[in-house]
């Protein structure tokens, strides 16, 4: 048997907003990762002082006359200056050397045709006297260097605010992420807390609010009501109008709540029919019942075309955490659901529901 796969998307057709930030910040981030590979590198140490130490070195350290006597193998000063130059021209370290002494010229700057590849630069001029015997003022030595820097270090005037530019980019596309993935996430997060159908919190919302507020069953604290509702004959009622009809009758059952409650009280529906309210703050015993079935009657009369059943039960007097809560009053719910069923006037409710 041929089984028909369907081609797999790398890609998905309609990318997600974060799909599209990842993609900018990893376009941005090999952006900057080329500019740092394709930048020149900067030479290590002080060029001026690296360079023109050499020549300084070569003075300090010159023979003297009576030393150039005895020991014909030394190299006169001036020889050695234009020596070390010649090193230097022909390694490509500079492009030109001038030397004087006393303002006569001692190593003269080369004839060479310039590099449409490279930008002279002069570096600053270097001086320094060459020692006697003595003491007295020796020869005054001026040392001129020209380095040719690679045309791609212009570059660096425009790389530098560019790479700026992108990294700043970056950050505030990530943190655009982040504020986006946060509201998304409590958005996310809202909505599992919400009925779909009717727009009240589900049982998810019940939990939060039970560990919330009953987690204190001293004596003193202040008291809450669950009251459980549902609607009567409610299977008979989508088999008879159909599911949008049942739909419908939970939408008015929740409107009808939410109009009746008070401003700190909460609603959430558990499944099918079944209603729940958490009255907060609520008075003692008997009052406390007597405002779950206040809140019923208002109920039936928004709805007088469904019949609606409840029941309550009040932490800490009658149970000590939610599911012992659920438990009571459920049973009341179906006893006043019983009682409703043998008599005629449905809104003859007991005075303590439950």
């Amino acid at each position: 048997m041929r089984l028909d796969r369907r081609p797999r998307r790398w890609f998905p057709a309609r990318p997600g907003i974060y799909q599209v930030l990842v993609a900018v910040v990893v376009a941005l981030g090999l952006a900057c990762a080329g500019l740092i590979l394709t930048s020149p590198r900067p030479a290590a140490g002080n060029p001026v002082d690296d360079l023109a130490q050499i020549f300084i070195e070569d003075v300090e350290h010159a023979p003297t006359p009576q030393q150039l006597a005895e020991r014909p193998s030394l190299v006169p000063l001036d020889e050695q200056l234009r020596i070390d130059a010649d090193k230097l021209l022909d390694a490509g370290v500079v492009t030109s050397v001038r030397i004087t002494r006393d303002g006569a010229e001692v190593v003269a700057p080369p004839a060479r045709a310039r590099d449409a590849r490279t930008r002279p630069r002069d570096l600053p001029e270097k001086t320094i006297s060459a020692p006697t015997v003595d003491g007295s003022p020796g020869a005054v030595y001026r040392i001129r260097l020209t380095v040719a820097d690679p045309a791609d270090l212009a570059s660096l005037r425009w790389r530098r605010p560019v790479l700026q530019a992108l990294v700043a980019a970056m950050l505030l596309l990530m943190l655009t992420g982040l504020v986006l993935s946060r509201r998304a996430h409590a958005r996310q997060e809202r909505l599992s807390l919400v009925d779909p159908l009717t727009g009240v919190g589900n049982r998810r919302q019940l939990d939060r609010l039970a560990t919330r507020l009953l987690r204190d069953p001293r004596p003193g604290a202040s008291r809450h009501t669950l009251l459980l509702l549902d609607l009567d004959h409610f299977k008979q009622l989508n088999d008879r109008f159909g599911h949008a009809h049942g739909d419908d009758a939970l939408r008015r059952l929740a409107d009808a709540l939410l109009r009746t409650l008070r401003p700190h009280d909460h609603v959430v529906r558990l499944g099918g029919d079944e209603f729940a309210v958490l009255l907060c703050d609520v008075p003692a015993p008997p009052a406390d019942h007597a405002l779950g079935r206040q809140i019923l009657d208002r109920v039936r009369a928004r709805l007088p075309d469904l019949g609606v059943s409840g029941g309550c039960a009040t932490w800490p007097d009658e149970a000590a955490d939610l599911d012992g809560l659920m438990d009571r009053a459920d049973r009341a719910m179906y006893a006043d659901k019983e009682r409703r069923r043998r008599t005629v006037d449905v809104r003859t409710a007991p005075d303590r529901v439950g």
